[in-house]
């Protein structure tokens, strides 16, 4: 996340801080082209609130992005739309499937977020070089991740289907019996980050390229 930040950072984000977050306007030369305006904000680029409003914006840029460019895709080109037919098919699923999935991203993303910004500021146990671990040892965290994430998310499932849980937040997961490829996020906003956890846990426990 660290490189999508230094990249929106250098092309969006700083001239958006400096205009709306502004601290001093400098006066500068620039050979024929006469004197420009400098615009400095006082949200430096390791401000941290700075870094978690950026962050938020770019999760949920991304979330809205590629939920629908991919479940469009799917649609058109996968989905078998006779299965429309199908009388455990709702009425209007398809927005509602939608509502449901627009809804839930700003939630999912601003409780994610603390996780990026973690990882941003050094707390994580991600590393660039290869080196410092070795190759057998990055070929190795790829299985390990595989392995704890979907132990885990196993495990999360199941108490999600606990009799105490499921009708809070599970079980809208579970309202679609004919599921289009824009069901794919349609569930409760909490069921989705809690799924997601592991992947975010890993980084903070284990060194991962």
């Amino acid at each position: 996340m660290d490189i999508a930040l230094d990249f929106t950072d250098e092309y969006i984000f700083d001239d958006l801080y400096a205009r709306f977050f502004p601290l001093v306007q400098a006066n500068s030369l620039s050979g024929t082209n006469g004197t420009q305006i400098l615009h400095v904000s006082y949200l430096s680029r390791d401000n941290i609130y700075r870094q978690f409003i950026s962050l938020f914006i770019i999760t949920m840029f991304f979330a809205y992005f590629f939920y629908f460019f991919f479940s469009t895709l799917s649609y058109i080109f996968v989905f078998d739309k006779e299965l429309m037919k199908h009388p455990k098919f709702l009425k209007n699923q398809i927005a509602k499937e939608i509502k449901l999935s627009a809804f839930g991203f700003p939630i999912t993303s601003i409780v994610t977020v603390p996780w990026f910004l973690g990882e941003v500021r050094g707390y994580s146990a991600l590393y660039d070089d290869i080196n410092q671990y070795g190759l057998l040892y990055a070929v190795f965290s790829i299985f390990g991740f595989l392995f704890f994430t979907d132990m885990c998310i196993y495990w999360i499932h199941r108490w999600l289907h606990h009799p105490l849980i499921y009708k809070h937040l599970h079980k809208a997961h579970h309202r679609w019996i004919i599921p289009t490829p824009f069901s794919s996020h349609a569930f409760h906003p909490l069921d989705g980050y809690l799924q997601s956890v592991p992947y975010h846990i890993f980084v903070y426990l284990f060194p991962l390229h």
